[in-house]
């Protein structure tokens, strides 16, 4: 599966993209050794809990609140398993690069930063109550696939389905994922999808929308004329 956003054949080198991704799984590999070697699961120390960011529950690890918060921002590179992180990263790949190219360096990771605490909060203000760590990086990639959304919207995609190779708009795409969402959000306990924070990527999904118009109507992004 590809997105061609009918940009220029050679774009400039998405670094912050890449120096996410690059995070991530050296970040992955410390967990599992951690984990397999040290017995310290980094998952309970570094993602965020949202009952002790509401204060309805201490500290699990007795850290003062500050650092609480931090885990909102520490929780986006942490993964559940290697199929998480890489179904992560691929879509984090495909979206991501256009999105830096549209906002620009510094813009796109101060925004990348914005979207994973908003992300996490969305799933906070919904969980108030939860004593279980959150961790991936699906939240602030949501977000960059609302701002796709909005900068590229006549976009398409390319993929093989059972051998053939079709298309389809992105808006296509992305409308259908954040009703899934939307689904999965209402009904979670009833199809066994308690451990996945579906809010934020709701969450995440309209900041990055919102946020992305904000800055294309500041003359900060770059985008298609179809807006």
């Amino acid at each position: 599966m590809a997105v061609d956003s009918s940009k220029p054949p050679h774009p400039p080198t998405p670094w912050v993209t890449i120096l996410l991704i690059s995070l991530c799984v050296v970040v992955f590999a410390i967990q599992v050794y951690a984990r397999d070697r040290l017995g310290v699961q980094l998952d309970e120390r570094y993602g965020f809990v949202p009952a002790a960011i509401t204060g309805n529950l201490p500290s699990p690890n007795g850290e003062a609140y500050g650092a609480v918060l931090l885990t909102l921002l520490t929780s986006a590179f942490l993964h559940a398993g290697v199929l998480h992180l890489i179904g992560n990263m691929y879509f984090f790949w495909m979206f991501g690069r256009q999105v830096e190219e549209s906002l620009g360096r510094p813009i796109y990771l101060a925004f990348v930063v914005t979207m994973t605490v908003v992300s996490a909060l969305s799933y906070t203000a919904s969980h108030p109550h939860s004593p279980d760590p959150c961790i991936g990086a699906s939240g602030f990639i949501s977000g960059i696939m609302g701002a796709y959304l909005l900068l590229f919207p006549t976009a398409k995609m390319h993929y093989v389905q059972y051998g053939i190779a079709r298309e389809c708009p992105v808006w296509v795409f992305l409308g259908f994922w954040i009703l899934q969402q939307l689904f999965f959000a209402s009904f979670a306990g009833r199809y066994g999808h308690e451990n996945i924070a579906f809010w934020s990527h709701i969450g995440g999904f309209a900041a990055g929308v919102l946020g992305s118009w904000l800055l294309w109507r500041a003359g900060l992004a770059a985008t298609d004329d179809a807006i």
